[in-house]
């Protein structure tokens, strides 16, 4: 999924809302797409603003053992 944001943009502490300003139709493409690819629900709110480290140690922590 490519929402137009340069990779040098992204970083662990790089949030959602606060720092990348994804508005609502955004971040929930994001999560359906994580829901498709990875099978992990996100509860990507706007009131609940999340760092790409954050999302990856939910996806870490409810992904399937290889």
């Amino acid at each position: 999924m490519d929402l137009g944001i340069p990779r040098e943009e992204l970083h662990p502490e790089t949030l959602l809302h606060g720092h990348l300003g994804l508005d609502s139709v955004e971040t929930v493409k994001l999560a359906l797409e994580v829901k498709r690819k990875l099978n992990i629900d996100l509860k990507l709110g706007t009131r609940n603003d999340m760092t790409l480290a954050e999302i990856c140690s939910i996806a870490a922590t409810n992904s399937p053992s290889v």
